[in-house]
């Protein structure tokens, strides 16, 4: 898979376990991280593209799409975890927020922008039976809240 740097990132440096007991991480730390986020964010959707293309059965092609969307959506309800929102608010980076909790929620919104590009460029491929990640489930709740105000004022 070509998710290996993002897992080793969000996985195990950016893993609470690892950064207990440790000082805030310094803004030059914070923009090597980012850095690597981002540039991994773009190798990853060339690579996909290149390899995907590359098979020439469909078959091939669906499991390795599919594969892909597993692994960001396991990555994605790893960084909720992280997080522990309690609802889809907290999900967008804040002014006061830590440099730690600015990189998991840019993790997230890499992953994001990786999935939608699995959806869109990937179609025939794209699992959408899958389980849906955390963060989406919230942002639903988030959506639908509105609604159910207004439906329990006409009932």
């Amino acid at each position: 898979m070509k998710l290996e740097v993002l897992d080793e990132l969000i996985s195990e440096s950016l893993h609470p376990r690892n950064l207990i007991n440790k000082a805030p991480i310094p803004d030059q730390q914070f923009e090597n991280w980012n850095s690597i986020l981002l540039q991994e964010k773009e190798r990853i959707r060339k690579r996909l593209k290149q390899i995907t293309y590359g098979y020439s059965k469909e078959s091939h092609r669906r499991l390795y799409i599919q594969q892909h969307q597993s692994a960001i959506a396991r990555l994605k309800n790893q960084l909720v975890d992280f997080l522990m929102p309690k609802d889809a608010t907290v999900l967008a980076e804040q002014e006061d927020d830590v440099n730690l909790v600015r990189l998991y929620k840019r993790c997230l919104i890499a992953l994001d922008e990786l999935m939608n590009f699995l959806r869109d460029e990937f179609r025939p491929y794209f699992n959408d039976d899958e389980k849906m990640p955390a963060c989406r489930l919230l942002i639903i709740q988030q959506e639908l809240k509105p609604r159910l105000v207004r439906m329990r004022k006409y009932l």
